[in-house]
């Protein structure tokens, strides 16, 4: 999603301190791979989807439309503002 956000043109910044967050304790509730038998399929292609987005599948032109990412900065500008390298799978920084 920040990648999408950043290649469409949207600012990225990350506050200095915890503003929220999100507790996963809740032993209480299922969560959704509790009553799906076959969530793991489901996040693998999910998973295969981002590595193909952002580059880290050589070879891959896989077309996603609308949620593909923008024409206002580049993969490549993005990685630059993160330190990192998707294809390489490492930190720049």
């Amino acid at each position: 999603m920040a990648v999408r956000s950043y290649t469409h043109g949207y600012d990225l910044f990350h506050p200095h301190r915890t503003l929220l967050w999100h507790c996963y304790e809740r032993r209480y509730r299922d969560r959704h791979w509790d009553d799906h038998a076959t969530w793991y399929k489901a996040d693998e292609a999910s998973h295969a989807r981002v590595r193909a987005l952002l580059g880290a599948l050589p070879g891959n032109a896989a077309n996603f439309g609308c949620y593909g990412l923008g024409k206002a900065r580049s993969l490549r500008d993005y990685e630059r503002f993160a330190g990192i390298s998707f294809e390489k799978r490492t930190s720049l920084i």
